[in-house]
């Protein structure tokens, strides 16, 4: 069976504070949005661009009422760097352990 590398595509989602700022500054840099902001209700909020290469990649805003919860559950904030301790509580986690 011949497969057409074409026929397959990834997203990245890269997660913003502030979608409207974060979208602002990269159409001041030349990065053309392939349609306005889509939001979830009470969710995200979402802007879709595509790099130079074709690939698609979204930004994505948490609004308030979920941001706690989506703090919470991957332990980093946007902008965060994953620490030795970060990475041990969270394998403890998956693995079953009680840190």
């Amino acid at each position: 069976m011949e497969v057409d590398a074409g026929m397959f595509e990834a997203s990245v989602v890269l997660r913003v504070d502030n979608l409207d700022q974060t979208r602002a500054t990269l159409m001041r840099q030349g990065v053309e949005f392939e349609c306005s902001i889509q939001e979830i209700p009470g969710e995200v909020r979402i802007a879709t661009f595509r790099d130079p290469a074709g690939n698609r990649l979204h930004l994505c805003e948490v609004l308030s009422r979920n941001k706690a919860k989506a703090d919470q559950a991957h332990e980093l904030a946007p902008g965060d760097c994953v620490t030795p301790e970060k990475l041990e509580r969270y394998e403890s986690r998956v693995s079953g352990g009680s840190n």
